[in-house]
């Protein structure tokens, strides 16, 4: 069950555990509207935003939007290109978004849904090289110039 609070928090009640989590933002957030792309981290608690036209994505996939990218061996290899997670685990495709709770699946991953949430501590880039460099990254939801969530 989805219910908006009066904070512009989204709260996502698990349906495994039944515990509640509250995200910092008003509702799932529309990849497509944005031309942006998700990953989840492994442990599906951190969620990595960035451009769909960005040029590390490009370069493995083309003109093809994120979530139409089907071809696993271009999908690992982006896969690769990326550092860990803040959370030390790996940014996946097939990563779902998970109840901090008790692990169970909250969201599919990007193939089964152009919804996103947002963990505390995710990251929202303008450009994936942004993490290579080092560099706190992550951005407000506007486009405005990189922080972390």
């Amino acid at each position: 069950m989805t219910t908006p609070s009066p904070i512009s928090q989204l709260k996502i009640r698990c349906s495994a555990c039944k515990k509640e989590t509250a995200f910092d933002q008003p509702y799932a957030y529309h990849a497509g509207f944005s031309d942006q792309a998700f990953l989840y981290d492994d442990a599906g608690t951190c969620t990595l935003v960035f451009s769909a036209y960005e040029e590390e994505f490009s370069s493995v996939f083309g003109h093809l939007m994120p979530w139409t990218a089907k071809d696993e061996e271009k999908k690992r290899k982006f896969e690769d290109l990326l550092p860990p997670s803040p959370n030390g685990g790996r940014w996946r495709f097939a990563n779902s978004a998970r109840c901090p709770h008790c692990g169970a699946k909250l969201s599919g991953p990007m193939s089964e849904t152009i919804y996103y949430l947002l963990y505390p501590g995710s990251l929202v880039l303008n450009d994936v090289r942004e993490l290579k460099k080092g560099q706190p990254v992550g951005t407000d939801n506007s486009g405005a110039a990189p922080r972390r969530v």
